[in-house]
């Protein structure tokens, strides 16, 4: 992206932007940022191109459409910044959130603060909506995106603190020593019901156990009880936030709620932001931690080894008998086998009784015949 000429000597800020589908099928692209300082302050502005190449700052020419929108809050021209802008639901209405940086009220109070507009492209488009947006107070610096309704549904569902959600266990249960890490797995419990953030209701989350404590699942014997922690898979649930050194710098990392608070006091014991590193300090010398992290418990039994079960011999097949040995009933064997068969003696004889029974079943038939 180049830059725009137009703007390096403005120093602008918070930038955003807006885009919409002209009657031609052209993008005509809205610009927004924060210019409260530098030669040409000029606060919350907004500016608009049709050019198809809007980031080259070379190509575009840009018309301004409204500035000093800090004005609409009751407070000072420069007063705002922070702007998140975004389409309505119907399509023809267009909404912007701006932080309230300058004197607040109870019509505009400080942090977010909501505008409206259903003409971009008209003088001055931008008006103040009254009443408040339901956000947390100081709620500020954000953005806006588009979900599907079961979306929403699923991160409200994921919202939930720990403060509603203390000394959280699931159903213990017994595991056979020396079981396979799958075997193990598919023993312990994967989920836990939270109750959710305003009033979403309850709803089932997934465990995350820590990987240490399921290593002591491998190496345990019969009798051995094994406590799992865990944490919720929530939206909190995420490395967001700074452990501190402790306020007698011993080495010790505690947790600090409001660390911004010391960020402009001197150096002192009870600062651990200073003693941390401030803002030089990297993850290796001021770690992160799961500030909003849900801990899940549960007991692990170990008991007895699953005896290995012995090998059933495999049964004959039905279809496969050994053929018993037959002897001609007209004849009677005389002598001893040879080890590769009859002898040649008794050979002979065989051989000579089977002709002699063809010869008369021979002539059986012709006597048949002639009758």
């Amino acid at each position: 992206m180049q830059e725009d000429p137009d703007l390096p000597s403005n120093q602008v800020i918070d930038g955003d932007l807006l885009q919409r589908r002209r009657d031609d099928g052209s993008l005509r692209t809205y610009r927004i940022g924060v210019a409260n300082t530098g030669s040409s302050p000029r606060g919350v502005f907004m500016e608009s191109t049709d050019s198809q190449a809007w980031w080259r700052g070379d190509l575009s020419s840009w018309t301004l459409l409204q500035k000093n929108m800090g004005g609409l809050l009751h407070s000072s021209l420069l007063g705002a910044e922070g702007p998140a802008a975004f389409a309505g639901n119907s399509g023809d209405e267009w909404y912007m959130m701006v932080d309230n940086i300058g004197a607040s009220s109870s019509q505009s109070p400080s942090g977010y603060n909501l505008l409206k507009a259903s003409d971009l492209d008209q003088k001055d488009p931008w008006s103040k909506v009254s009443g408040g947006l339901g956000l947390a107070k100081g709620t500020k610096h954000g953005g806006v995106i588009s979900l599907t309704k079961a979306q929403y549904d699923k991160i409200r569902a994921a919202d939930a603190l720990p403060t509603d959600n203390t000394n959280l266990s699931v159903e213990s249960t017994s595991i056979p020593q020396n079981s396979t890490t799958e075997q193990i797995d598919a023993l312990i419990p994967d989920t836990v019901n939270l109750t959710s953030a305003n009033n979403a209701g309850t709803n089932p989350s997934t465990i995350s156990w820590n990987s240490d404590d399921l290593a002591k699942i491998t190496n345990a014997t019969e009798g051995d009880t094994i406590t799992l922690t865990g944490t919720a898979k929530t939206v909190g649930a995420n490395l967001n936030h700074w452990k501190w050194r402790n306020e007698n710098n011993d080495n010790t990392w505690t947790w600090d709620d409001d660390p911004a608070a010391k960020l402009g006091s001197a150096i002192s014991k009870d600062n651990s932001w200073y003693q941390s590193g401030g803002w030089n300090a990297t993850d290796q010398t001021r770690p992160l931690y799961a500030r909003n992290a849900i801990t899940v418990t549960t007991t692990v039994a170990i008991t007895a080894p699953t005896p290995t079960p012995t090998p059933t011999p495999t049964p004959t097949d039905p279809g496969t008998t050994t053929p018993e040995p037959t002897t001609d009933p007209t004849t009677t064997p005389t002598g001893n086998l040879a080890p590769t068969g009859a002898s040649s003696t008794n050979m002979g004889a065989l051989l000579a009784g089977l002709a002699l029974l063809g010869a008369g079943a021979s002539i059986a038939i012709t006597r048949r015949r002639r009758h």
